[in-house]
């Protein structure tokens, strides 16, 4: 049995447990396209504790942020990835894990005031779990929207609210949550390009200002994280944290499940 250290940060109080052999199995068969749904279910499957000593405190993953995340999953894999594969440094994807880990840049309080645009103030707030479940929910449901630009516009319905504005709790009725983003999504999709670009513009200088863990960006495939500007490795791709590279080859070979998912 691996033990693994207790992970706190601003907001998380966690210890986790290694995957049961079952476990494992059914997490090997999720397919690519639910990466953030198998995300959530890794996490509520390895919890072993997540405790709220302070009201800062979350215990729940969905309501974790997207950063937070992969932070977990990261903790996990330093902890399961034998010396041959790098330990607490493992690989990720050409690079290694702390390529792309910022340790220095905890989860700030949010959300951040960003100032008017459109005669609106708006504020921005980090994607949580939840919200990251429901713009996958949505993917192929906003007429002529997919891929890079799906992802994009549902990040920016999700985390920019004009002041005052109230969402529907995505962790809490997430029904009524995917029915408000898809309606946001569809205005935010309508609007002219100078008027996108300055929301975006904005939503961009906003995520600067929250980056906590990892620099994130979207692509075809959803949410990814950067090498950080500190790395000898500033060239690398992207990374992803996929559940799949928590599963060993053991695991995926005897469920008599596919031996890779993502990347």
């Amino acid at each position: 049995m691996i033990a693994f250290s207790p992970l706190r940060t601003r907001r998380l109080a966690v210890k986790l447990r290694e995957l049961s052999i079952v476990n494992a199995g059914l997490l090997a068969a999720v397919p690519p396209e639910r990466f953030e749904e198998s995300t959530t279910t890794f996490l509520q499957m390895v919890i072993e504790s997540a405790d709220a000593p302070t009201e800062r405190h979350v215990t729940d993953p969905k309501n974790w942020t997207v950063q937070e995340r992969m932070l977990v999953v990261g903790h996990y894999l330093a902890h399961t990835t034998g010396e041959e594969g790098g330990g607490a440094n493992f690989m990720l994807g050409d690079g290694h894990y702390m390529d792309y880990l910022n340790a220095s840049r905890d989860t700030p309080d949010f959300p951040i005031a960003l100032g008017s645009h459109g005669g609106d103030e708006w504020q921005i707030s980090p994607v949580t779990g939840a919200m990251a479940e429901a713009i996958e929910q949505l993917h192929g449901h906003i007429p002529k929207v997919a891929g890079q630009l799906h992802w994009m516009l549902g990040a920016m319905a999700a985390q920019l609210l004009r002041v005052g504005e109230l969402a529907p709790d995505p962790a809490l009725d997430s029904l009524k949550y995917l029915e408000w983003l898809k309606s946001r999504m569809l205005v935010i999709s309508e609007y002219p390009e100078s008027e996108f670009l300055g929301l975006y513009a904005m939503r961009h200088r906003g995520n600067k200002l929250m980056m906590h863990f990892f620099e994130t960006v979207e692509i075809d495939e959803g949410f990814v994280a950067l090498p950080h500007k500190e790395s000898e490795a500033k060239s690398l791709p992207p990374a992803r944290f996929p559940v799949s590279a928590c599963v060993s080859e053991f695991a995926k070979r005897v469920t008599g499940k596919p031996t890779q998912y993502g990347s």
